[in-house]
């Protein structure tokens, strides 16, 4: 299959495919990460907040990166009902359906710790990027 670059016209069957534009991302940003925005706030009302912005995402170095905007939302969580704080990481994944995921969407995301004297992040998603850990009292 022949490849054409990013910014000129497709022309008959040949063009840029997804994985293409991906790689090509992949070759500009070396790491996956937050480019703007996305700055979270936690509140009274069990929801994480979080800004607008754009994330870099990834797949692994084969597959290249995506670069994910998120327009501002929340985001649930739940009470802590241990007797000790807990670490929760909220993070971004960028979904394609040609990978098994079952939407195209952006996606947000809060993965919880376990209660803790003295507690550590857990452990998030594979292919989800880390936006921001919040200490949970």
């Amino acid at each position: 299959m022949a490849h054409v670059a990013l910014g000129v016209a497709n022309s008959g069957a040949a063009g840029t495919t997804a994985q293409d534009f991906r790689l090509m991302l992949g070759a500009l940003y070396q790491n996956d990460g937050i480019i703007s925005g996305l700055n979270v706030t936690g509140g009274p009302s069990m929801a994480y907040t979080v800004a607008s912005g754009v994330a870099v995402c990834t797949r692994g170095a084969s597959d290249g990166k995506t670069l994910a905007y998120w327009p501002g939302g929340s985001v649930a969580t739940t009470a802590n009902s241990g007797g000790n704080p807990r670490i929760d990481c909220i993070w971004i994944t960028s979904h394609d359906l040609t990978q098994g995921d079952a939407d195209n969407f952006v996606t947000l995301g809060v993965t919880q710790g376990t209660p803790a004297a003295t507690p550590t992040a857990p452990t998030i998603p594979t292919y989800a990027t880390l936006i921001a850990t919040m200490n949970v009292p």
